[in-house]
């Protein structure tokens, strides 16, 4: 296996940016956009990328930095729109990625780690659930980047969202990518508890867990997570959610510590990696992951981007 690893998000993320451009030849006709989905945690590639409203046509992913084309006639992707990136396959490690929220804002939008804890935030906070105010986005993006110790960083803003370019040259990027490799592998092991819906809500429960913590999370400690996923637990609005976020903490608990605690992004993505692979084994529990040997990993490559003929193929866009 190739031992790569780039950071994951999408933008419209988080994460990558999405571009409208406007064209329009003949008056008769009505202009039409362009819109760039951009998805990373490190690259992503074989997604299913999603608008709300079904209004929206898309096209396969082309390129190999991961994005996603929507194209439009006579009008813009509204701003606020919830983007969704499932499906999707880490075009370095070739481990799987957990599904990923996103949001529109204005020309582009990001979709991360990050920036699916502040959608899950603004839709909680009520409202459109498809369609995010301004003003609810703004404060989720804020308090979830505050509860995770992610300082100035705004996981929504697609100009500076995006970590994976610089994180060879930058500490703060470095710090990033590392945070987002132990959150979605959190992510992922959630979804490898409970069913589709219910590991949607254990999601919401963690993003509550966040909104309420006084001090930012500690994911560097195993004591932390349990912690924080223990408050989530509890919190939780049934028995089977906090069941699912209860058997997560006993199960990866020191993996996510691990990950989050690893010096460089290159020995978090090694963990990753590893726990990858076992996450998408079909015939895997989420008990295998506490047993996953991940001590001593050699380092990985991150933010790198694959060669065209390197990169999982397929994947769509679409608006439904």
């Amino acid at each position: 296996m190739k031992r790569n690893k780039l950071a994951l998000a999408i933008i419209v993320a988080g994460a990558a940016s999405i571009t409208l451009v406007g064209c329009n030849d003949d008056s008769d006709r009505p202009a039409s956009y362009r819109t760039n989905v951009a998805v990373f945690d490190g690259h992503a590639v074989g997604c299913t990328v999603t608008i709300n409203g079904g209004e929206f046509t898309a096209e396969a992913n082309t390129n190999v930095a991961g994005q996603y084309t929507f194209r439009t006639v006579g009008e813009r992707i509204p701003s606020g729109s919830v983007v969704t990136a499932t499906g999707c396959i880490d075009a370095d490690t070739r481990a799987p990625l957990p599904s990923f929220l996103g949001v529109t804002q204005g020309s582009g939008a990001v979709a991360s780690p990050f920036s699916t804890l502040a959608v899950a935030a603004a839709q909680a906070a009520g409202g459109d659930p498809a369609n995010l105010s301004q003003a609810a986005i703004d404060e989720a993006a804020t308090r979830i980047a505050e509860r995770l110790g992610l300082g100035k960083y705004n996981p929504i803003n697609p100009k500076s969202a995006n970590y994976v370019s610089n994180v060879g040259s930058s500490a703060q990027s470095q710090a990033l990518m590392t945070t987002a490799m132990a959150l979605s592998t959190l992510i992922l092991a959630i979804e490898k508890s409970g069913s589709p819906s219910t590991a949607s809500a254990a999601v919401s429960a963690i993003t509550q867990a966040l909104l309420n913590s006084e001090n930012p999370v500690d994911l560097k400690t195993t004591a932390g997570v349990q912690a924080f996923l223990a408050s989530a637990a509890s919190g939780a609005n049934n028995a089977v959610v906090g069941g699912i976020l209860n058997t997560t903490s006993g199960a990866v608990a020191e993996k996510i510590a691990q990950i989050a605690a690893s010096p460089t992004p290159g020995a978090a993505g090694a963990i990753a990696q590893k726990l990858g692979q076992v996450l998408s084994d079909p015939e895997s529990t989420i008990d295998d992951v506490g047993s996953t040997p991940t001590e001593n990993l050699p380092p990985i490559n991150v933010g790198t981007t694959p060669k065209p003929d390197d990169v999982i193929t397929g994947g769509t866009g679409s608006s439904n």
